[in-house]
C-alpha cells in the first residue's frame, strides 16, 4: 500500500462516502474531510460494510477521516473530489481553500450536479486543473462517472488516468 495514490474527499455524507469507497476499492489511500463528528465517527464502519458488499478487502489504514484540512498530506495528493451540499458560495469557498493548500499537480474536482465547474472556480487562477466529476448513486455500485470540463480546464485532464 506504500505506493498507492492518495485522494482527498471533501464531505463524508452520502456521496462523499460512496466516492471514498470507489477510490479505496481501487487501492488508493483516502483522506475524507468532514466537519460533522457523527459523520466522522460512522464513516469507517459504513466504508467497511460497503467494501464487504462489494466483496473487496478493506484496509482501515488506507482511510483517514479529518475534521479539517490541517493534517492532510497535500504533496502526494493526486486528486480532490468535493462533495459538500449544493450551495455555490460554499463550494467556491471550499475551492478557494483547496487552491491555497493543494500542490500544483493536484486535480481539483467537484461532484456537483447543480453548478458548472466554471462557476465553482470563478476567479481562481487554477481553473485549468479543475473538473466536474459527477458520480452516480450509489457511487460505489454504479460504475459511471460523468467527466465535465469547464472552458478553462486542461483538456488532457479529462483523459488522464490518475
Amino acid at each position: 500500500m506504500q505506493d498507492a495514490q492518495r485522494a482527498v474527499i471533501v464531505g463524508g455524507g452520502t456521496m462523499g462516502f460512496g466516492v471514498a469507497v470507489v477510490f479505496l476499492s481501487g487501492g488508493w489511500k483516502v483522506d475524507v474531510v468532514t466537519p460533522t463528528a457523527a459523520t466522522r465517527d460512522s464513516l469507517p464502519q459504513r466504508v467497511a460494510q460497503a467494501m464487504g458488499r462489494m466483496q473487496k478487502a478493506f484496509d482501515p489504514a488506507a482511510l483517514t477521516v479529518h475534521a479539517d484540512y490541517t493534517h492532510l498530506s497535500w504533496a502526494d495528493t493526486a486528486i480532490v473530489v468535493e462533495n459538500v451540499r449544493e450551495d455555490l458560495a460554499l463550494k467556491q469557498s471550499v475551492f478557494a481553500e483547496l487552491v491555497r493548500l493543494s500542490a500544483p499537480h493536484t486535480v481539483l474536482s467537484s461532484n456537483s450536479s447543480s453548478f458548472p465547474i466554471s462557476d465553482i472556480g470563478k476567479g481562481l487562477a487554477t481553473q485549468q486543473r479543475m473538473l466536474g466529476l459527477h458520480f452516480f448513486m450509489p457511487a460505489y455500485l454504479v460504475p459511471l462517472v460523468e467527466v465535465i470540463r469547464g472552458p478553462a480546464s486542461d483538456p488532457a485532464l479529462a483523459y488522464t488516468q490518475i
